[in-house]
């Protein structure tokens, strides 16, 4: 599948490093391509390369990420070349559930993804806190039951990077109307703690904001699997509930920034 690849980045150790033998050409971009690559040299142990690619796709696609290590012998009983890899979906919304893009400056407006029963919108309080050239931000909402097969609610989501001097994004989510039996002032807002689909297997409660709008310690991204029944961190909680017409009520929260797209429900 070919993208239009606008940008590459590369980081060595948190710091920029030359681009001399990716490919594409990063002179010759924007360029569309279904291959992006970079050589990054020795790494001492410890040491951390990030390869950051800014790219346009106009359907859904499946992505593959390979990391080749030229060991030598270093590694007993493993292959002189080691490769690691992982795959992810980049999903193109043409229902109006789910919106986002990367951003050279400050969106001036919230942007959201909806259906007939729930929303989702997010604000960034600023850009992204490393050097990304570009800062990525999505919200919408996943209508699938098997996805989540406890909840009483659809699934709204947000994902962003951790944003320059510890910033929030805020998120508000809205019923449209409130799941059947559910009272917006005493209303459970969960979040998945199991990072992966079935979601939900595993989730903490969204605890209130503090009296200034601050998250409660400790503050953090919660470990997979964390519950309720033993203390966590938490990377979100909830500054407002109010009524919406019809039945309905929206929730506003701060949230850090998540490795892992932050899924809600109730």
């Amino acid at each position: 599948m070919n993208v239009d690849v606008k940008s590459i980045t590369l980081l060595v150790n948190g710091s920029a490093a030359p681009l001399t033998g990716c490919t594409p050409t990063p002179a010759n971009l924007p360029q569309t391509v279904s291959t992006v690559s970079c050589p990054v040299g020795n790494l001492a142990g410890s040491g951390t390369a990030k390869m950051t690619v800014r790219f346009a796709a106009s359907t859904t696609t499946m992505l593959t990420g390979t990391a080749t290590y030229g060991e030598g012998s270093g590694t007993p009983g493993q292959p002189t070349n080691s490769v690691q890899g992982n795959t992810d979906k980049v999903t193109v919304s043409g229902d109006g559930s789910a919106t986002g893009g990367c951003f050279d400056t400050l969106p001036g407006n919230p942007f959201s993804g909806s259906t007939t029963a729930q929303m989702t919108s997010i604000t960034l309080g600023g850009l992204a806190a490393d050097s990304s050239q570009c800062t990525f931000a999505d919200a919408g909402v996943l209508t699938d039951p098997n996805l989540a097969p406890t909840l009483h609610s659809q699934i709204s989501f947000v994902e962003f990077p951790a944003l320059a001097n510890g910033a929030f994004a805020t998120v508000n989510i809205q019923f449209t109307p409130l799941p059947a039996g559910v009272n917006l002032n005493k209303l459970k807002l969960l979040e998945d703690t199991n990072y992966k689909v079935p979601f939900f297997q595993y989730s903490i409660t969204v605890p209130n904001c503090d009296k200034s709008g601050n998250i409660p310690a400790p503050v953090g991204i919660p470990a997979q699997f964390a519950t309720d029944a033993k203390p966590h961190s938490n990377d979100s909680c909830i500054f407002n509930r109010s009524p919406l017409p019809g039945g309905g009520g929206e929730l506003d929260l701060h949230v850090i920034s998540s490795p892992l797209d932050g899924h809600y429900g109730t």
